[in-house]
C-alpha cells in the first residue's frame, strides 16, 4: 500500500494481483475476480429493485460490460499455449475526494 497526495485528494494504492501464472491459472484467478464483480452487481440490482421497484441501470450496464470482459479474457487466454508463462498485475487506486 502506498499513498499519493495532491492538493485536493488522497489516493491509496493497493496491489491486488502480482504473480506469474500459466494460462489456466491466470484464467482461474481473473475469471473468479470478474465473476465476483458480476455477482456484486447482481446483488446490488436485486436490492435496488426490492427497495425502489425498478432496476439499477448502472449495475445492469456494469453486468453486461463485465460479462463481455470475462468473455474476452476466456477467449484470449484460451488461445495461448499452455506452456506460456504470464505475468499478471492488478492495481487498485482508491481516492478520497475532498468536498467543499
Amino acid at each position: 500500500m502506498s499513498k499519493i497526495n495532491d492538493m485536493d485528494n488522497i489516493t491509496e494504492h493497493f496491489t491486488l494481483i502480482d504473480g506469474h501464472f500459466d494460462p489456466s491459472g491466470a484464467k482461474e484467478v481473473l475469471v473468479a475476480l470478474v465473476t465476483e464483480k458480476i455477482n456484486y452487481h447482481n446483488r446490488k440490482n436485486f436490492s435496488h429493485e426490492e427497495r425502489f421497484g425498478v432496476p439499477d441501470q448502472h449495475s445492469l450496464a456494469r453486468i453486461e460490460q463485465l460479462k463481455e470482459a470475462r468473455r474476452q479474457l476466456v477467449d484470449y487466454l484460451g488461445r495461448l499455449d499452455k506452456s506460456q508463462e504470464l505475468e499478471v498485475t492488478s492495481q487498485i487506486f482508491v481516492t478520497v475526494k475532498q468536498t467543499a
